[in-house]
């Protein structure tokens, strides 16, 4: 009997010792690895149109992943296809320049930008080096920042005046060397001094959550937190609802997500309902036969490849789908994550090469 109780006493201390005291004594934290390898939680990278993928979370110098971050947006730099920008849920700005192999936190040297913001959009101009513009919410106030120099240092050329409503969207237009903000207040917002000043385009009853812009020709469409969409076809002076479009798709009031193929110009909703698209500008829509039944799950992703418009992604919760026939037949792709796909970018130069992020 002593003999078993001595055994156990040894075994439990081994155990502890594996489990506990090592890795504290070689730095290594348990949480952050386990949650790394089983939630597949993070930034993925694809170089073969998605067949295959890695995992892209480490931290420069540091045992630490982005595994337990929220990613908000992932921008890859219109001037150097390696340079990546991700926005977080706490922890401002993140940047990595060897295409997401290892990141390292912008820091900004004024002090403007909060290590703790809240990034909902990352704007970086196609035309001016080292020109940002960041809708972020940090310190209970939603803010526009702005930098020069590629996010070394940040100044303030916006804020929404009122407490608890957040800048949530921002699109710069440089060939008018212009840009336009969309804010949880109901504004949409233009400034073509740099944000100097701004005039008002338009108060919504409700707050938007998007701007999405035909960079083609122009038109502005604008999503509310009330599942509402307006379009303006003038640069911002007058708009027209068009939710009584598509309200015959229930659910796609819900969880929207609008992008447009800036190749063909139609407008790719995304929702609860599924996935709904528009050729003539929202005034009619019909279903994409998704291979998803309708109000199953909901698409909360779209991408389209720049090079081809019937080439596109989708993502239903965990799933990636892919089409090459603009929807008429599908292939699942298959992911190293179980949990939800909220964002996919493909890039521009070379569409074989393929972000994905992946959140509670």
């Amino acid at each position: 009997m002593k003999t078993i109780i001595v055994f156990g006493f040894v075994a439990f201390v081994v155990i502890v010792v594996l489990v506990v005291l090592l890795p504290f004594f070689f730095g290594v934290e348990l949480a952050g690895v386990g949650e790394q390898s089983r939630s597949g939680r993070g930034v993925f990278s694809s170089h073969d149109a998605g067949l295959a993928w890695e995992q892209r979370n480490s931290i420069r110098n540091s045992r630490s992943t982005l595994a337990g971050l929220t990613v908000t947006d992932l921008v890859i730099d219109p001037r150097d296809s390696a340079r990546l920008y991700i926005g977080t849920g706490d922890s401002g700005i993140w940047k990595s320049e060897d295409s997401g192999k290892e990141w390292e936190k912008v820091v900004d040297e004024a002090g403007v930008l909060d290590s703790a913001a809240k990034v909902l959009r990352i704007a970086i101009s196609k035309r001016h080096e080292g020109l940002w513009y960041v809708a972020a919410y940090q310190k209970n106030r939603g803010v526009l920042l702005k930098s020069e120099d590629g996010g070394r240092n940040f100044r303030e050329v916006y804020f929404v005046p009122v407490e608890r409503f957040g800048v949530f969207d921002v699109w710069i237009d440089d060939a008018a060397e212009t840009v336009f903000v969309a804010t949880g207040q109901g504004g949409v917002l233009e400034s073509g001094d740099g944000g100097k000043s701004w005039r008002v385009m338009k108060w919504f009853a409700d707050g938007l959550v998007r701007l999405t812009v035909d960079e083609r020709t122009r038109n502005f469409y604008v999503l509310t937190s009330r599942g509402r969409m307006y379009k303006s076809s003038d640069r911002g002076q007058n708009w027209t609802e068009l939710t009584q479009n598509f309200n015959s798709f229930n659910g796609s009031s819900r969880n929207q997500n609008l992008v447009i193929d800036q190749r063909a110009g139609i407008l790719y909703l995304a929702s609860d309902y599924g996935l709904i698209r528009s050729y003539d500008g929202g005034l009619s829509w019909v279903r994409v036969p998704i291979i998803i039944p309708p109000e199953a799950l909901p698409v909360l992703s779209v991408v389209i490849s720049p090079a081809d418009s019937r080439v596109f992604y989708i993502s239903a919760q965990a799933q990636l789908y892919k089409t090459v026939d603009a929807g008429l037949t599908w292939s699942a792709v298959a992911i190293p994550s179980v949990r939800r796909v909220t964002k996919i970018v493909v890039d521009e130069r070379d569409p074989a090469v393929m972000y994905l992020v992946s959140n509670n």
